[in-house]
């Protein structure tokens, strides 16, 4: 009883601490099965240039998130790295992490800070520039713009519309012809309106009297109604309410424009049905000109109090940007030049615009880069650390093995003995003074409808046996449903016995691989029926696995002398050392494989995202390359430094049980069923 609960507690210790590190992995449903997808999208890309760039961004859980900490290559690496006297792993990690934030993902935040309000700048820039079908929102001529804006609509609907309609009929178009006239006399040239349009030879005819040397009616017309030559009470009336109107409308935009600072509001107009067949449009102000000013201020402004409020050295914005606000004020052009471009040169709010994002660009590679070859080094270390284990398991399931084999050899050994005594014993009788010596004659046979197959290393197997005569052909071939290896065919001693020397099954599937043992008795004698063992074989990342069967053909031991017999045949089988592997040995040793297949995945993953992103130039591919690591990171499919600290630490604790698994059972055996006083148990 003081074996298995060792055992089992060994066990169970074992378990419980390699789970440790696969739990950290089920945030989906398989790793594997992420890292493979991740790994065939790298691989479809047509061009590591012309990447479409993924539509699902990067997580908050990602690279640039706080769980990229562990990941990152910042901060002290614990031990393996410099010498520390105490390490606290808890201590260490919440250490990385704030390193990795104030060092990395501040200064990465910064940057991209500073590409997003630079890229705010370039909009509001532009916006303010030709935001107004194609015009500023700011007034850069105001009497052209209050001509343009508002005294000629004004006028045009005065002259044209119900103003003027009270007018005479008679004279009314010949009014509002001369209105027209004198408002672009007024507007247009104001020293048109004091000539009076016909020369100065017909104003002396009229004068004198000749109407018709003065050109008639068409010189009367344009002498009595152009303001230069005369004016009528009906022009003057017309003429000062225009200019009422014109004040007014002036007045009120003025108004408008003063509480904008200059800029014009956002107007949009809404069709407004009044019945009847009748709609009229009505115009409402949704963005004030003064929030268009203000919000025009505090973007130009963002570059200085940046810069003065930096105070760690990636703080500091670019030039570009902490010159925006002289940059206009300077500039020949002044802000509508920061829009421009000179000499092929990019405008300065685009050149602000490409600089500030290809510094964030740069900064998310440089953090990308740095994180890729840090998980490159760790899972590397942790594929050994998981390695070294295995390897430990493997040499201990070997050790166990050899061990059983050990035990039936002094077992058989014993019962040798002892059958010749008991034979000797029958001879000679009750002899008191011990004088009888007789010759006895011990055989070892081994049954003849079985086969012992045995792994001397990780891909070979050795199959023993026993002929029917020793003249016997022995044939062993090793076979899948496919695939063979070529056939043994083993000497055949004296006594019967046979050996193959080590096959190699490791060109063979995994699977069930089926031995086959024939015996052909010699000169034509017949074949008898083969005998059919099965090998089980696995592949996995740290090796092959061969799994034999338990059972071996019995071994008869028979002592002879004068013609008295005594004979045992002892079961033989491989089921004690079996039962250890199954139950502490191999539930850990798979779960090991499963983490270094996920690992090996990994830095396979891991080198195709290096390798691109080192080619890719295009910023769409960039992005496609980070957002895939970035997928990674968030799923936490890839080992940790953590991580890594846990595989070595828990290699050594295996060391340590698998040395207490051997020997306490190495004990047990030797106290129990392999015992060789105790070989009669084993009997059938």
């Amino acid at each position: 009883m003081r074996y298995k609960v060792a055992t089992y507690f060994i066990l169970s210790i074992l378990i419980v601490s390699t789970l440790n590190i696969s739990v950290s992995y089920a945030q989906t449903p398989s790793s594997i099965d992420l890292l493979t997808n991740v790994l065939d999208q790298l691989n479809n890309a047509t061009s590591t240039d012309a990447i479409p760039s993924a539509s699902a961004g990067f997580s908050r859980d990602g690279i640039y998130g706080c769980t990229g900490a562990a990941y990152g290559a910042v901060g002290m690496q614990g031990p393996g790295g410099s010498y520390v006297p105490v390490f606290d792993s808890a201590v260490h990690d919440q250490q990385r992490l704030l390193t990795y934030k104030e060092c990395l993902l501040d200064g990465l935040a910064r940057s991209w800070r500073e590409a997003i309000i630079s890229d705010i700048v370039r909009r509001v820039v532009s916006w303010a520039n030709t935001g107004f079908d194609g015009n500023p929102a700011y007034i850069t001529n105001l009497p052209l713009y209050m001509l343009e804006n508002i005294s000629d609509p004004v006028a045009e609907n005065f002259i044209v519309g119900a103003s003027t309609e009270t007018i005479a009929e008679p004279y009314r178009r010949d009014v509002r012809v001369a209105l027209a006239r004198g408002y672009s006399q007024e507007t247009r040239g104001r020293a048109e309106k004091l000539t009076c349009g016909v020369s100065s030879d017909t104003i002396r005819a009229f004068q004198n009297g000749d109407f018709f040397g003065g050109g008639g009616w068409s010189s009367f017309e344009t002498i009595l109604f152009n303001p230069g030559c005369n004016a009528t009470f009906a022009y003057i009336n017309a003429q000062n309410q225009l200019t009422e109107s014109i004040l007014s409308a002036q007045e009120r935009e003025q108004t408008r424009l003063n509480w904008g600072n200059g800029f014009r509001t956002v107007e949009t107009s809404r069709t407004i049905d009044l019945g009847g067949g009748d709609t009229t449009n009505v115009r409402r102000v949704v963005t004030p000109g003064f929030m268009i000013a203000e919000n025009l201020r505090q973007t130009l402004g963002t570059g200085l109090r940046q810069s003065e409020n930096a105070d760690e050295i990636d703080e500091i914005v670019s030039t570009l940007m902490s010159n925006i606000g002289v940059e206009f004020l300077s500039d020949v052009e002044g802000f509508s030049g920061l829009q421009q471009s000179f000499n092929g040169e990019a405008s300065y709010i685009d050149r602000l615009a490409q600089e500030s994002a290809a510094r964030a660009r740069s900064n998310m590679t440089g953090v990308s880069a740095s994180t890729i070859n840090n998980t490159l080094r760790v899972e590397q270390d942790y594929a050994q650390a998981r390695q070294a284990a295995a390897n430990t398991l493997s040499n201990a399931r070997r050790q166990l093995e050899s061990w059983e084999n050990t035990c039936w050899i002094e077992i058989t050994k014993q019962a040798t003995i002892d059958l010749a005594e008991e034979v000797t014993d029958q001879v000679c009788g009750l002899n008191a003074a011990n004088t009888c010596t007789i010759p006895v004659q011990t055989t070892e046979t081994l049954a003849t409808d079985a086969v012992d197959i045995s792994t001397p290393s990780a891909s070979t197997i050795i199959v023993k046996g026993r002929a029917s005569t020793s003249s016997s052909i022995i044939q062993v071939t090793a076979s899948t449903e496919t695939n063979s290896v070529a056939s043994v065919q083993p000497t055949v001693t004296t006594d019967g016995n046979w050996a193959t020397n080590a096959i190699d099954l490791a060109t063979l599937p995994d699977g069930t691989i089926t031995v086959t043992t024939t015996e052909t008795l010699a000169n034509g004698g017949g074949t008898f029926a083969p005998i059919l063992s099965r090998v089980k074989k696995t592949t996995t990342p740290t090796g092959i696995v061969l799994t034999v069967p338990i059972e071996k053909p019995a071994v008869t031991i028979t002592a002879t002398a004068r013609s008295t017999t005594q004979s045992a045949t002892l079961n033989v089988s491989a089921q004690e050392s079996r039962q250890i592997i199954d139950q502490n040995i191999q539930p850990v040793l798979d779960l090991i494989n499963e983490n270094v297949a996920r690992s090996l995945k990994a830095l396979e993953v891991l080198s195709k995202i290096q390798n691109d992103l080192e080619k890719t130039s295009s910023v769409s591919g960039q992005r496609f390359v980070l957002e895939k690591l970035d997928e990674l990171i968030a799923s936490r499919v890839l080992h940790t430094e953590a991580q890594l600290r846990q595989a070595i630490a828990q290699t050594e604790e295996i060391e340590a049980a698998m040395q207490q698994l051997l020997e306490e059972t190495r004990t047990n055996w030797e106290d129990g069923w392999c015992k060789p006083e105790n070989w009669a148990q084993h009997k059938i």
